[in-house]
C-alpha cells in the first residue's frame, strides 16, 4: 500500500505522533498516548480525494460494509508534528484491539524495528 500512496498522493516527509507501537503478528499497531514522550515516527502524506483512494486504504485496514465490525483499525484525525516543526491534523489509521501480550516498540519506528 505505501507504493500506492507514493504514486497517487505527495509526500509531506517524515512525521511523529504521540502514541505507542505494537507488533501485531506481522503488521504494527498504534494506540494513541496523553505522554508527549511517547512517540511514533512515520510518512505524512497530503491525500486528495481522487479516484477512491480513501476508500482503498480503508480496505486495506479492514475497514468497511466488506469487514465484519468491530474493526482492527480506525481512521481518527489526529495532531502529528511534521518534520519541519509545524503541527498539523493528519488522518492515522489507529489500532482498536487490547494490545495486552503484545510486543511494544519502544522507539516507535516501525522499518526500523524489522531492519534490526
Amino acid at each position: 500500500m505505501h507504493g500506492v500512496l507514493v504514486t497517487r498522493a505527495r509526500s509531506l516527509g517524515e512525521a511523529s505522533f504521540a502514541g505507542k507501537l505494537y507488533h501485531v503478528r506481522d503488521y504494527p499497531g498504534a494506540i494513541a498516548s496523553d505522554d508527549p514522550a511517547d512517540r511514533l515516527a512515520g510518512e505524512l502524506f497530503l491525500v486528495e480525494e481522487q479516484e477512491g483512494l480513501w476508500p482503498r486504504l480503508d480496505a486495506y485496514e479492514g475497514i468497511g460494509p466488506a469487514f465484519e465490525e468491530p474493526f482492527e483499525y480506525e481512521r481518527r484525525k489526529v495532531r502529528v508534528h511534521a518534520h519541519n516543526g509545524e503541527e498539523i491534523e493528519a488522518y492515522i489509521y489507529l489500532y482498536t484491539y487490547p494490545v495486552e501480550g503484545l510486543e511494544q516498540i519502544p522507539h516507535g519506528d516501525y522499518c526500523k524495528a524489522m531492519a534490526g
